[in-house]
């Protein structure tokens, strides 16, 4: 949701965010410091890279990489990268 929304990663320690989870979503949750959540991505990013390294060395010589990045007609961002 960062990512899609372009908004900052502080964003989780706002009380609009927390009442707004509250309300629609889980009446239990706690507020989320901005260190965690910077923690969380890197893990998530390390995780998603060791799976993609692994599906690589078994079964890849070598891999070329390009990238693409550009709006959609709904002013949203997108890049991309193909291996």
């Amino acid at each position: 949701m960062i990512a899609r929304l372009d908004v900052p990663i502080s964003m989780g320690e706002s009380e609009a965010f927390e009442e707004y989870i509250k309300t629609s979503h889980n009446p239990k949750y706690v507020r989320v410091s901005k260190q965690s959540t910077i923690r969380h991505i890197l893990k998530y990013f390390t995780n998603c890279k060791a799976k993609i390294v692994g599906t690589f060395s078994t079964s890849v010589n070598c891999v070329c990489l390009t990238s693409d990045i550009w709006s959609s007609n709904a002013k949203e961002d997108y890049i991309s990268v193909v291996a």
